[in-house]
């Protein structure tokens, strides 16, 4: 997404963008329905990075709001779960 910055951020990097506009990419928010989870624990096998089992067995988000470099964990994770209790949501 391009958003049209006001001329006091004029010399912001731009990253290609043409003069006075910047890329600015949105934060990611991986969300957990807890209802269709079942504990398989293959999101923890694709991102032990973003998630962890508690002792009672229960799914811990290490990181919830993870930050963009491990965006293909988290996409990993979403993919891989059998019952689709994990999505990512672009905040």
């Amino acid at each position: 997404m391009w958003l049209k910055f006001p001329e006091c951020f004029k010399n912001a990097e731009s990253g290609g963008a043409a003069s006075g506009f910047a890329y600015v990419p949105w934060a990611m928010r991986i969300v957990h329905d807890k209802e269709l989870c079942a504990n398989h624990g293959q999101c923890v096998g694709a991102a032990p990075e973003l998630f962890k089992f508690a002792d009672d067995g229960s799914l811990i988000f290490i990181d919830p709001n993870p930050p963009e470099e491990l965006r293909e964990a988290a996409q990993d994770a979403v993919d891989i779960c059998p019952v689709q209790a994990l999505s990512i949501v672009e905040d």
